[in-house]
């Protein structure tokens, strides 16, 4: 799964779980930029582990503030469940 796909996958997940009709930037803030509240964190992060068949340890998805932390998380473990 390349780095893009990671991506189209995450910003779907957030899209859907906030609603949200234009599909957010990298650096948008889930909590100041996107609403998001914590029980929306939560949720985004158990869909992405769903979605994906992976475990995000829970300090470092509380750490996945911005899309592009979390698509770094992300690919971080993928890579590291492919070696």
């Amino acid at each position: 799964m390349t780095r893009e796909d990671i991506r189209k996958k995450v910003v779907g997940i957030v899209m859907a779980q906030l609603y949200l009709t234009e599909e957010p930037g990298d650096s948008d803030d889930l909590r100041e930029n996107l609403g998001a509240d914590s029980l929306d964190a939560v949720e985004i992060i158990m869909e992405i582990e769903d979605e994906l068949s992976i475990y995000l340890p829970d300090e470092q998805a509380q750490e996945c503030t911005t899309l592009k932390k979390i698509v770094d998380l992300v690919e971080t473990i993928l890579l590291a469940k492919s070696s």
